[in-house]
């Protein structure tokens, strides 16, 4: 074989490999392959199949599950020729939404749906969920507390303060424990919730810690909308080759696309907040406090710098993160950045929570409050991230 049709196959696998790597990614560390995404779709049990928009098959249950990571999922449920009966639960749904399923029963325990339904022959049940409407919406924004007692006063502390939903800014995993701990403690929250996935979420304790957080919790990439404004959850867990690789990249690209279109044909574009694990700068070293090459955040600069590009581009109104045990409210070189990661409340009175609140179609107003943790609530050893 002559040099050169070497070089062409060479060339050949080097854009073959090149195309996969940027459809399902590298992420480090550990170095490994994207993990697919978050079932949506499938069989949940013997003669009963789904297919869903916004929850996740939970596996492993005694009654089948879903668990929505939106606020207004829908799904059908597929009934085999054999018929079915049963009971399924759909978890993480706000205790005011309208349901309708035409043709099942359901009971409410919580922010868990229990349906009930009983067919000889094949049929499909359409389940919707909806939101009621409201003037004014107010939502909470805090990570970084592991999954036990911090976390589930931290829930209760913002359904005190009038949050209709949480973000969670990951870091629910710090110890197995925690990790066992987390889908009941979520579940016994008074308001749902939506969870960016943590670097401790991703890789602590063990390579595939994930699977636990896709498993129980959500995807790692997803987008919502509530009152005419746009949620992103963005997967900053791990980095990313290419930085806009693997589904978080399809994604942006895809918002991208979306809100270019609406530009073009005249649109307002609606409020859009980010919510994810890691900051894309630390403001201590932006303040010049510390050194840069200490500084505690996403810092693989080529990565860094195409996420802060691309949300520069799709007029983000703010970004939300955690990772760094504080409070804070920035500017990133012109992206607003807001952390809040006092989950663990390490900073005794000085922990704090954020709140937005927005009416329809208007960007959100924030303020922290405090946290207020009692201290039965508090562990002994917490993860130093100060």
């Amino acid at each position: 074989m002559s040099w050169r049709k070497r070089l062409l196959i060479l060339a050949f696998c080097a854009l073959l490999v090149a195309g996969f790597l940027q459809d399902r990614g590298l992420r480090y560390p550990p170095l490994q392959l994207e993990p697919a995404s978050a079932p949506t779709a499938g069989t949940l049990t013997e003669g009963l199949g789904v297919a869903a928009l916004g929850a996740i098959l939970v596996p492993h249950q005694e009654t089948p599950t879903l668990r929505a990571f939106v606020p207004e999922p829908n799904f059908q449920l597929q009934v085999g020729p054999q018929g079915w009966e049963g009971k399924v639960r759909l978890e993480n749904i706000h205790p005011e939404a309208e349901v309708q399923a035409e043709g099942l029963t359901f009971q409410r325990n919580g922010l868990t749906l229990v349906f009930s339904g009983v067919t000889e022959k094949a049929l499909t049940w359409d389940i919707q969920v909806s939101l009621p409407a409201r003037k004014i919406w107010r939502f909470a924004a805090i990570g970084d507390g592991g999954g036990q007692n911090e976390m589930a006063w931290c829930f209760q502390r913002a359904a005190e303060l009038g949050a209709h939903f949480i973000l969670h800014v990951g870091d629910l995993a710090y110890t197995d424990a925690d990790a066992d701990a987390a889908a009941t403690t979520w579940n016994a929250s008074p308001i749902p919730i939506y969870t960016a996935i943590g670097n401790h979420d991703f890789h602590g304790g063990h390579r595939n810690r994930w699977q636990f957080f896709q498993d129980s919790i959500g995807p790692r990439n997803s987008r919502f909308t509530v009152g005419e404004v746009t949620f992103l959850n963005l997967d900053t867990a791990a980095d990313i080759l290419p930085a806009n690789g693997g589904r978080r990249g399809e994604l942006l690209d895809q918002i991208a696309t979306e809100r270019k279109a609406s530009l073009e044909s005249g649109d307002l574009l609606s409020p859009l907040v980010v919510f994810t694990h890691r900051p894309l700068s630390d403001p201590r070293v932006l303040r010049g406090k510390r050194a840069a090459d200490n500084a505690h955040a996403l810092n693989r600069e080529r990565e860094r710098q195409w996420i802060h590009q691309s949300l520069l581009e799709i007029q983000t109104t703010a970004l939300i993160a955690g990772h760094i045990h504080r409070s804070a409210d920035f500017d990133d070189h012109g992206l607003r950045t807001l952390l809040s990661g006092d989950g663990l409340g390490q900073r005794g009175n000085k922990s704090r929570i954020l709140l937005g609140e927005f009416s329809p179609g208007k960007a959100p107003i924030f303020r922290f409050e405090p946290l207020d943790f009692p201290a039965s609530s508090l562990r002994s050893n917490r993860p130093d991230r100060l």
